[in-house]
């Protein structure tokens, strides 16, 4: 687990820590911290027409001084693309590499340059970036997304990225980000973590270690190798496993109950009964499985002896009324897919559920709700407003909020965690009803709401990183992988 820090908290650790170490000496640590891990990756050759986008600012000198180690180094074909620097440290560092074999190129060779480039660094902007790109440094960087054939690099933070830059907004395409210190939290949005590339290296350019220790954390960057499927004591039976419910299904998503039922069985649940309505029961009976207890959603069924329940997957419109009934069970719910919009209607009804909640929306649903719940679409906005946003949706509902996407963000009143899946063979219909009932299963053991959210999550990712090193694979092949 590493700490999570927004841009304003980066530009604080920096500025404390050129109190006691030169910001020459921090810059020059940085670009051979830089260097050595390029060189070590073996992604780079000397001959290698490497091309740095240098911005007017410390990024840019940064840029410039990682040119001027790797000459040093013995690479041959180095360049750069200057705007006119504006920052002392940018200046210092462009008077340097005059005589260093790094050539300059004019601007009006630009657009050639970029294109014919094998690798290029993104020096341009860095965490003091409050706007949009743009101008010549726009269209610098959509030149560069365009080249697909070259390794790109981004330093400290891609550029157009930033706590309230729109994620809208055009940023530089990296294959991997070399962060400085401690990652940023506006790395980890569903709609900006594709720019930082699949590896996002955090580097230390001489910060006293114990100002990166003291510094305030965003959240937490927790990782899916400390997953793990916990054994079972050797005295375990089917009710110590814990027995749950699921409220799941309807004539047209009939798939959605079966994954999550047998999803709950697979990560380790005893006892699995699944209450279906009048219209999927009978396929409910032939599709789930003999261990499946199948129930009719209309009985006078009684909750109290269900450790978790799971509420939503493919229900369909107009299950408030039994969504209600089940949140006042006071038994700890999951809440998922339409059991999400139930949830949105009946709390703007005036409804206030009082059970332990982990909400699972995906980015659409998510949208959906705090555009109903919060009067705010919180996704399509900014880093810092989905991440206050969320925040404010788990304290209002008192419940665990977990966004499923390329980042799971794991949220609760107090507390955030973030999960860099970057698994893009687990984005599969089906994919969600099986996190679902992964989830239930850990709530039905007697984790607190957050822990569960936080293994299930981990659990489901690591699974998926497993069968997406086959290729592409099936929810129901996620499932039985449990």
């Amino acid at each position: 687990m590493d700490s999570l820090i927004s841009c304003a908290q980066a530009q604080g650790l920096d500025t404390l820590s050129q109190q006691h170490v030169p910001a020459i000496i921090l810059m020059e640590q940085a670009a051979c911290r830089m260097g050595q891990v390029m060189e070590r990756d073996g992604r780079i050759g000397k001959d290698d027409a490497i091309l740095f986008l240098v911005g007017p600012g410390n990024n840019g000198g940064d840029a410039l001084a990682l040119a001027r180690s790797l000459a040093c180094d013995g690479y041959s074909n180095l360049r750069v693309l200057c705007m006119e620097s504006r920052s002392e440290l940018c200046r210092i560092q462009s008077e340097a590499i005059t005589d260093f074999p790094i050539h300059r190129i004019l601007l009006d060779r630009a657009d050639e340059a970029i294109d014919f480039s094998q690798v290029i660094v993104d020096g341009l902007f860095g965490v003091g970036l409050n706007r949009p790109v743009e101008g010549v440094a726009k269209r610098w960087i959509e030149r560069a997304n365009a080249n697909t054939r070259a390794w790109k690099v981004a330093i400290d933070l891609p550029s157009g990225i930033g706590d309230g830059i729109p994620v809208s907004a055009l940023s530089f395409h990296a294959d991997v980000t070399y962060t400085m210190g401690l990652a940023k939290s506006c790395m980890f949005h569903p709609a900006t973590c594709a720019s930082c590339g699949r590896e996002i290296v955090v580097l230390n350019p001489s910060f006293p270690p114990r100002f990166i220790e003291a510094c305030p954390s965003v959240g937490s960057w927790e990782s899916i190798v400390s997953a793990v499927e916990p054994p079972l004591r050797l005295d375990a039976f089917k009710n110590s496993r814990g027995s749950v419910a699921i409220f799941a299904g309807s004539r047209q998503y009939s798939g959605a109950a079966r994954l999550s039922s047998q999803a709950a069985f697979h990560a380790g649940s005893g006892l699995v009964t699944l209450f279906a309505d009048r219209d999927s029961y009978p396929v409910a009976v032939t599709a789930s499985g003999l261990s499946v207890m199948v129930r009719h959603e209309e009985e006078d069924f009684d909750l109290s002896r269900f450790d978790a329940i799971l509420a939503g997957p493919g229900w369909g419109a107009g299950r408030e009324a039994l969504l209600r009934r089940i949140l006042e069970s006071g038994k700890p719910v999951v809440v998922d897919a339409d059991g999400l919009t139930a949830l949105a209607n009946l709390v703007r009804d005036g409804y206030r559920p009082h059970c332990p909640m982990v909400l699972t929306p995906h980015v659409g649903e998510l949208s959906r709700l705090s555009s109903a719940l919060l009067g705010q679409d919180i996704v399509h906005d900014t880093p810092q407003a989905l991440f206050s946003g969320i925040t404010r949706l788990a304290t209002q509902l008192g419940a665990v909020v977990v966004l499923k996407s390329a980042v799971n963000q794991i949220v609760e009143e107090g507390r955030m965690a973030f999960l860099d899946c970057k698994n893009p063979a687990i984005a599969v219909a089906g994919s969600g009803d099986v996190l679902a009932g992964i989830i239930l299963c850990l709530l039905g053991q007697k984790l607190e709401p957050f822990e569960a959210a936080l293994q299930g999550c981990r659990l489901h990712q690591w699974k998926g990183k497993l069968l997406g090193a086959g290729g592409y694979f099936t929810s129901q092949e996620l499932e039985e992988c449990l």
